[in-house]
């Protein structure tokens, strides 16, 4: 499959356009070089696998280049297989079982204090200019992730002109640049005083998987092998009631055939190379205005989808197999080794540590996560369970050592062999009782040194808003887009 170089309402036909009007875009000059920009790259839903950098032409060659600019984690997880509580953890390098809190039975929102350091506090108090792009307002539903994003950062988030777009298109030789990406394009173009820090949170390829429309052309002739017309598939969603019940993913699945199964899960994985070409815009921005090499571009995701690996499909808090926990992430920029793969297992945990050490800036000392700086230079390194722990709930958890993963629900243990199973076929929690000892005290053992910060968050919450509005809000973001019926 050939990669896609269009995307409907986001990426047109690509020329090679120029204008004397681009012309206008403030460069940075000569002089002592500044300090490292950052720029964080999220594809919601975007499985590991959906990277294609095989044999033959790669189906992301954007992300290809981006990992072999840089270094590549192999096994890297979220700390979480929904957006909610990931991107606490991406944001706050805590697991988010700390900030966790009861909604309603059986669902949790998280609420971040007031109090609690941020990687953009971290990055405002070092002078840096943030902001961020957002497509899922999921990712920020927790109130103070977006706390500390400065005001001139918000102003930068306003809608480009005609006149914006016409120049960022021409300067970048596109046309027809999607309307959400055009405000970070314009940031990178006309680069703000002093270092920045950026993100740029992509929907894609989440529900629905709507592949461009030049794509959908080529498509056409499937519906000859299906019952239903292609577009009725790009609108299947996760929840809908009333006239829109007939695009209900979840209530469909049942009459939907294994050909049409496979064709949903084409339809995902090109959505996700459309996700490439906007990552090529990115990378062009900023080759273009000559700060690729002051920037550190991180790429990864919030967590992945199911097609029915473990009769599941989609995403929820409780679905903890590879599918959906294991995400691409990639580092490139200065600091960065170019062209390494790591192989041993890493989570979003590690992030903001790393991102301290590359940028020189003080992180809190009882953060749970450890650098990944010092796996620089080498495929492998013995981790530790630190690195390796992944928190859903207070009722789910998930630890990875030395090969072994062993999942905790309520209602039971699951113990699965990734080097010889990594499809996680066989349940080997009746036949190795004692990894299941060792790696369930483990989780013992971290849960017990997580208490003390849970304690400190519950006293910063005291002094903080209603926590009763922003539950109210929070169910309502999560019902609009199906996670809550």
């Amino acid at each position: 499959m050939a990669p896609i170089d269009a995307k409907k309402k986001r990426i047109g036909c690509r020329g090679m356009l120029r204008s004397a009007a681009a012309m206008a875009f403030v460069l940075i000059g000569c002089g002592a070089p500044p300090p490292a920009n950052l720029l964080i790259l999220v594809s919601d839903t975007f499985r590991a696998d959906a990277v294609h950098c095989g044999p033959g032409r790669p189906q992301t060659p954007n992300l290809c280049r981006l990992a072999n600019e840089g270094i590549e984690f192999e096994n890297a997880y979220a700390n979480a297989p929904w957006t909610l509580p990931s991107a606490v953890t991406l944001f706050t390098g805590r697991y988010a079982s700390v900030f966790e809190r009861d909604a309603m039975k059986n669902r949790s929102f998280y609420y971040v204090p007031r109090g609690e350091r941020l990687l953009s506090t971290l990055l405002a108090d070092a002078g840096y200019t943030a902001a961020h792009f957002i497509e899922n307002g999921v990712a920020l539903r927790p109130k103070a992730l977006d706390r500390y994003f400065s005001e001139q950062g918000r102003a930068l988030r306003r809608p480009a002109t005609a006149q914006e777009k016409a120049d960022v298109e021409a300067f970048l030789g596109h046309e027809d640049i999607d309307v959400d990406l055009l405000p970070l394009l314009r940031l990178l173009l006309n680069s703000p005083k002093g270092p920045f820090f950026t993100v740029q949170w992509f929907f894609d390829p989440h529900l629905p998987y709507d592949p461009p429309a030049e794509i959908l052309d080529e498509l056409a002739a499937r519906e000859l092998e299906l019952p239903r017309e292609v577009g009725w598939y790009t609108l299947l969603n996760t929840t809908k009631r009333g006239p829109n019940a007939l695009y209900d993913f979840k209530a469909q699945l049942r009459t939907m055939s294994q050909a049409e199964l496979d064709f949903v899960e084409e339809l995902y994985r090109l959505d996700a190379v459309s996700v490439d070409d906007r990552v090529g815009l990115v990378l062009d921005a900023l080759d273009r205005s000559d700060r690729r090499s002051d920037t550190i571009v991180v790429f990864t995701s919030d967590h992945g989808e199911g097609f029915g690996e473990h009769l599941k499909w989609m995403h929820s808090g409780d679905r903890l197999y590879e599918e959906f926990i294991r995400i691409p992430l990639i580092l490139s920029g200065p600091g960065i080794p170019r062209g390494e793969r790591v192989e041993s297992p890493v989570s979003h945990v590690d992030l903001v540590p790393t991102l301290c050490q590359l940028l020189s800036l003080q992180c809190p000392q009882d953060l749970p996560g450890r650098s990944l700086v010092e796996m620089f230079g080498t495929a492998s390194i013995a981790p530790g369970p630190e690195r390796d722990r992944f928190v859903v709930s207070r009722n789910h958890r998930v630890l990875i050592r030395n090969g072994h993963k062993l999942i905790v629900r309520p209602h039971g243990v699951e113990l699965f062999d990734l080097r010889s199973d990594p499809a996680e076929r066989r349940n080997l929690a009746a036949e190795r009782p004692e990894v299941v000892f060792e790696l369930q005290a483990a989780i013992d053992s971290l849960d017990a040194a997580d208490d003390a910060r849970r304690d400190r968050v519950r006293a910063l919450l005291e002094d903080d808003v209603s926590l009763e509005s922003v539950r109210k809000e929070t169910l309502e973001e999560l019902r609009a887009i199906g996670y809550v019926e």
